[in-house]
């Protein structure tokens, strides 16, 4: 599949993120001659070494965030989806804050009830949004959503209309909250059901 077919098929989309984890420099060149400008790495090594090569395109983090690897992961990310702590907005603003960049973030949200997941409650969604109204160097675009671990249809669609109807619970106090980063390769069609403005695809990319 190509971006443009990607998007004439689904034209509520604004970004496809091609999921580019553990793929070599050339398979990430072959995905931008089929269109692709957006990327997605989840290991903060690998998105550095893979946005010093020098391609142009927007480098996105997608991965569990170590405190650690912050750093890294704003200087050489331009968007983050997977923001899921209170603590990590500070943080992320300061390192912004020094490099001189402004960084988008999406704040990941735990619809699937599962503890081994990342993501927060969403019932904690208004201060972590209320924190971000306060921060100069970041800026909360939208939410992000992932479907269960077990792939079950019923409860990935569950968890993708919790996802929309949060969305649109905090767009009115929060008029910049627009963006919905949900569906992966094997539920990006349901994801998209929900009002899914952004996929996160891999396999069905490089498979095709």
């Amino acid at each position: 599949m190509t971006l443009h077919e990607i998007h004439n098929q689904y034209p509520q989309l604004h970004t496809v993120v091609c999921v580019s984890k553990t793929r070599p420099i050339s398979a990430i060149q072959t995905q931008i001659d089929r269109g692709f400008t957006d990327f997605g790495e989840n290991r903060a090594q690998e998105l550095a070494e893979k946005a010093q090569a020098g391609l142009k395109v927007t480098w996105h983090f997608i991965g569990r965030i170590q405190t650690n690897k912050l750093p890294l992961i704003v200087k050489y990310a331009d968007v983050i989806h997977s923001v899921d702590a209170l603590k990590q907005l500070p943080l992320i603003d300061q390192l912004a804050q020094k490099a001189g960049k402004h960084m988008r973030i999406y704040l990941q949200v735990n619809t699937t009830d599962e503890s081994h997941k990342g993501g927060f409650d969403p019932e904690a969604l208004d201060e972590a949004l209320s924190l971000g109204e306060t921060l100069t160097n970041l800026k909360i675009i939208g939410l992000m959503v992932m479907g269960p671990t077990s792939m079950d249809p019923i409860l990935t669609e569950e968890a993708f209309n919790r996802g929309q109807a949060l969305l649109k619970q905090h767009q009115l106090p929060y008029p910049n909250l627009s963006e919905l980063s949900m569906g992966m390769s094997h539920d990006y069609e349901l994801a998209a059901r929900y009002g899914s403005t952004c996929f996160r695809l891999g396999t069905i990319l490089y498979n095709d």
